[in-house]
């Protein structure tokens, strides 16, 4: 044994054992550090209680927001900060049921606050409304009503004033409420099934059947045309079964959709309503991704009641079901023979689509400028234009690929569109 060597091999050892106790315990610091030093979301909160607060709030946690409310010393704060706590509280207070303890901390001095003054009459109104003092809910939504509140909460303050007077048995009154609000975003609905309501209440039944019409036809996709619907069952008459087999698609409730478009079709109902039915009844099957039922209820349509969008759902069905070119061939067939029909433009895009995607580059670039030629106003024109462009480009017909690119870079108002028909 060589002395040298193996005092060279100790030291080396002792060397490398205590590289490694320094390199964890490095680690092990680091790790302490992140642990004990607060995140700025933490070191946030501690900062702005009431920020987070109003978060806890927006999640609907009043127990824990209230509190994180309690525990603040309002010593060391200015008055509008007391007041922000005042009303976070009252929100508390109302979340949690206390509507009489949430009245009295709304009803204080809202100075500053005017901004939302509307909201703090919404506030009060549904606490008066919870402990059945009608008379002041209703004051609180006529201040609103008469303010100028913004119109997202005016519309909101009319639908609880109207929902108000009904809670009231005052069917008349809230009917002239809710006539407001027709026609008029997403509580139109709402609205109109209020008047339903009122309409039944007076025992006007024809009026109201006939506004359940009207609801279920313009707003097939809310709650209150499905509720209608359901309603009215068993469905009679054309427009009552047409109208609610297409609110019951529009609930992917498929079945009984397919179900009562199928009982129009059979029935002895007018010819128009029928094939309105039988291309509605493609629809639900391609909603279902049952493509070919879909492309046999659309091939019925167009070639039995010679409903002209039948052939171009068709042949939609058969590029879901990979027949490109017989899809292709159709499309360019309803742009042909219904040129003036809409989804004329979105055919040939379609059909030259398909070419290109089974290599027929030379079909695909005629049908791409026939489209910017034909529809130039329509959003597939530009980029038909780009893509004929493009392939001529790719077949080496440079002039032919240059003039396309030039007449695109020369007619489009869209920056990028200008410089890619410049650059090509």
């Amino acid at each position: 044994m060589n002395p040298r060597n193996e005092v060279t091999r100790v030291t080396s050892r002792q060397r490398t054992k205590a590289l490694i106790i320094s390199l964890f315990g490095g680690a092990g610091i680091v790790v302490l550090a992140t642990l004990t030093t607060p995140s700025k979301l933490a070191m946030a909160e501690r900062i702005d209680p009431l920020s987070r607060a109003e978060h806890l709030i927006g999640e609907r946690k009043y127990k824990w927001a209230a509190k994180l409310l309690d525990e603040i010393d309002q010593e060391g704060l200015d008055q509008w900060e007391r007041k922000r706590v005042r009303l976070q509280k009252g929100l508390c207070a109302m979340g949690l049921g206390d509507y009489v303890g949430a009245l009295a901390l709304f009803e204080e001095d809202v100075s500053g606050f005017e901004p939302i003054k509307g909201y703090v009459n919404i506030w009060e109104a549904k606490c008066f409304e919870a402990i059945d003092k009608a008379d002041s809910a209703a004051s609180r939504f006529e201040t609103i009503l008469a303010g100028d509140f913004g119109k997202t909460l005016s519309r909101k303050a009319t639908f609880r004033a109207a929902t108000h007077l009904e809670g009231q048995l005052d069917f008349a009154a809230a009917a002239d409420i809710y006539q407001t609000l027709l026609d008029n975003g997403a509580r139109s609905s709402k609205a109109v099934m209020g008047i339903i309501r009122a309409f039944e209440a007076e025992g006007d039944s024809s009026e109201a059947a006939r506004l359940q019409i009207r609801l279920i036809r313009d707003s097939p996709s809310s709650k209150e045309a499905l509720e209608a619907v359901r309603a009215s069952e068993p469905l009679t008459g054309e427009k009552e079964i047409f109208y609610g087999a297409i609110c019951y698609a529009r609930h992917h409730k498929y079945r009984t959709a397919a179900r009562l478009l199928k009982d129009l079709i059979k029935s002895p109902a007018d010819r128009v309503w029928k094939g309105r039915a039988q291309y509605e009844l493609g629809k639900v099957y391609y909603s279902k991704r049952d493509y070919r039922s879909a492309r046999s209820a659309f091939r019925k349509a167009y070639r039995t009641y010679r409903v002209p969008k039948g052939l171009l759902e068709e042949a939609r069905c058969d590029i879901r079901l990979g027949s490109d070119l017989v899809g292709a061939r159709r499309f360019e067939s309803f742009a042909k023979i219904f040129p003036s029909v809409a989804g004329a433009a979105e055919g040939l895009w379609q059909a030259a689509m398909a070419y290109e995607r089974r290599g027929h580059p030379k079909n695909a670039g005629r049908v791409f400028t026939e489209l910017s030629r034909k529809y130039s106003k329509s959003d597939f024109a530009e980029k038909g234009l780009w893509r004929a462009g493009y392939l001529q480009f790719k077949r080496g017909h440079y002039e032919e690929a240059a003039r396309s690119f030039l007449v695109l870079a020369n007619r489009t108002k869209e920056n990028y569109l200008r410089d890619q028909g410049y650059y090509w």
